[in-house]
Order: structure tokens, then C-alpha cells, then sequence
């Protein structure tokens, strides 16, 4: 499919899927534009609803560019039936990218997050588990996502300025721009 040019001065829209909260946010050349949360589905029957919430979003944005958080199975939430929602709905936005031309990057989740903690300052906070403390970065300490509300909108956040800086000028300069 060939895509509209691609120009760091696009709007990124990045997206954070979750079954029940559905993180996005804004970037460009500005910074960080809004932020939000769409209600996802808690079965497939929800599919149509989300469809139009995701739609409405996505058209009153016209973003250029999208970026979404791959989905990672966790053990013991749920993992088999989160996953596959969570797929659904990525599938879902990556069939209106499609069709509007907007070219869509999967975007693993340790990417974007390792790149922000060598990036930028993040502090680091201690995590229980059962077997241990893990130490893991914090996002939402990173100076401009400090005012976001939840903890999706923070990843998405994260994604769109992934791709808007690292990604996008790597592709520029692949393609020779």
C-alpha cells in the first residue's frame, strides 16, 4: 500500500490497547497535543460500540501516522482471553489505518519504554512479585507526561512520542529524505 509522505511535522496518534481502558494521545512538532481514554470491550459482542468510539476518535483527530503498543501476554490475567480482545481491537485499528492511508507501526512495549528511560530521566521504583523485587522505570515520572491520569494514557503518550522522534527520522532517512 503506498502511503502519504512521510514528514515529521505529521500528528502521530499513539495508542496504548487495553480491554477495558483504551489509552491514546496526541504528539507533533509542539509536543504532547491531549490525551484520553476510550472504553474498550469485555467480550466480542462489544466490538460494534468500540468500533464507533474508535472511529469517531480517530476521525476527529486525523492523525498522519499511528503508532500502537503490541499486546504482551501476562500470566495470570486473564492472559488468553485479554489477549485475544486486545488483538481484535489492535486488528481493528490497524483496518482504519489501512483504509485511510495512515501508515500504522507495532511498537513492542520494551522498545518504547527502554528508549525513554536511556532517552530521558525516568526514575526507576522497586516492584514486589511473589518470587521478588523487581526494579522497573517509571514512566509517569518522566517531566511531560507527570499531569496524565492514568497509566494507558502515560503509554500512549510514550508510543506517539516513540515513534514522532525515533521512529519517523530513522524511516526519513531509509528513505532517503
Amino acid at each position: 500500500m503506498i502511503y502519504k509522505q512521510i514528514d515529521t511535522d505529521y500528528l502521530v496518534l499513539g495508542l496504548d490497547p487495553g480491554k477495558v481502558n483504551f489509552g491514546w494521545a496526541t504528539y507533533g512538532g509542539e509536543g504532547l497535543v491531549d490525551t484520553g481514554v476510550v472504553e474498550g470491550m469485555d467480550n466480542v459482542k462489544g466490538l460494534p460500540s468500540f468500533k464507533e468510539r474508535f472511529g469517531n476518535l480517530f476521525h476527529s483527530i486525523s492523525p498522519n501516522i499511528c503508532g500502537i503498543e503490541r499486546y504482551r501476554l501476562r500470566p495470570g490475567k486473564g492472559a488468553s482471553q485479554n489477549m485475544e480482545l486486545v488483538n481484535i481491537l489492535i486488528g481493528h485499528v490497524w483496518t482504519v489505518c489501512e483504509l485511510q492511508w495512515v501508515p500504522c507501526y507495532l511498537v513492542d512495549p520494551s522498545a518504547h519504554k527502554s528508549w525513554t528511560s536511556r532517552t530521558f530521566k525516568v526514575e526507576l521504583r522497586k516492584q514486589k512479585s511473589k518470587a521478588k523485587i523487581k526494579k522497573k522505570y517509571d514512566l509517569r515520572t518522566y517531566e511531560e507526561w507527570k499531569h496524565l491520569k492514568t497509566e494507558h494514557e502515560v503509554d500512549a503518550a510514550n508510543v506517539a512520542k516513540y515513534v514522532y522522534d525515533y521512529l519517523l527520522p530513522k524511516e526519513k532517512k531509509k528513505n532517503g529524505n
